[in-house]
Parts: structure tokens; sequence; C-alpha cells
């Protein structure tokens, strides 16, 4: 059985507070990165665990992704669900301000199709869900150190 859509939301909204808090440890180093390279929205797959630890990126960003993904995992774990009952799992960081996150968003999707997002802005209150136009030019996919459209899939 698949996790309820009920405890899918508290999921994201969980993992979205937990990304735009001091707690998580991507910030400021995330945040810093983009402005040197001149992008505003950051995404880091939470579904590529193996992915990342093959990866040739070390540093703080890289092993603050990782425990990202793990608090996203035991978060998850909480609700009831698992890693393999997931499509899709990223967080969307937004950097507008500085190198310190706008927003954070975490958008899910289940093997059986079902979609939840959730947005927490800086104060740590629930933020409109933003996507930016695909194409633009701070379009950033940090895991994967290629740029690429950030809107989530499907």
């Amino acid at each position: 059985m698949v996790i309820s859509v009920k405890r899918l939301r508290s999921v994201a909204q969980s993992t979205a507070h937990h990304g735009v808090s001091g707690l998580c440890h991507l910030h400021p180093h995330l945040g810093e990165d983009c402005q040197r390279k001149g992008i505003q929205v950051a995404k880091i797959n939470l579904l590529n665990i193996s992915e990342q630890q093959n990866s040739q990126v070390e540093g703080p960003i890289a092993l603050a992704s990782n425990v990202l993904r793990q608090q996203f995992e035991k978060i998850l774990g909480s609700e009831g669900g698992t890693l393999d009952q997931l499509e899709v799992a990223i967080a969307l960081f937004e950097f507008t301000l500085g190198p310190w996150p706008t927003a954070c968003m975490v958008s899910l999707k289940t093997i059986e199709g079902k979609k939840v997002e959730s947005a927490v802005g800086r104060d740590g209150k629930s933020t409109a869900v933003f996507i930016q136009p695909p194409n633009q030019p701070n379009d950033y996919l940090w895991d994967q150190g290629r740029p690429a459209d950030h809107r989530p899939a499907g």
C-alpha cells in the first residue's frame, strides 16, 4: 500500500521546513555556490543517495545534501512511507536575497501518480509554491552538476 496524500503532504511540509532552516547545514554554502554561478534556484534530488556518493563532488554541499536526503527518508518513514513508493522527490531552494534561502519547496510524486508540493519561506511559514519558467538562465540542478529544467517531473 502506498502512503496516503495526507501523510505525503506532511512529509513534504516537514522536509521543506527542515530544508529552509539552519539545521539543514546546506546554508550558506549552497546559496554562495548559486551566487558564484549567477543562478537563483538549486534542485536536490532526494532519492539519489547512492548516485551522489559515487559522484566526484565533495565538500560541505555534498555532505549536507546527503544529510538532507537521510532526514527526508527519516521523515518519510515516520509517516509510514518508504523510498520505493516514490517516483519523484526533489527539494528546490530559491536564493533571491543572498546566500540564505528565500524558500524551500519539496515536490513528491508516488509510483501511483499522486503529487504533493509544499513550500516554506525563510520565516518558517508556508508560502506559495514557486516554479520559475523553464529554460531560464538560472536553472540549476546541483546534484548532477549541470544546468537542467528545475520544474518537478510529471
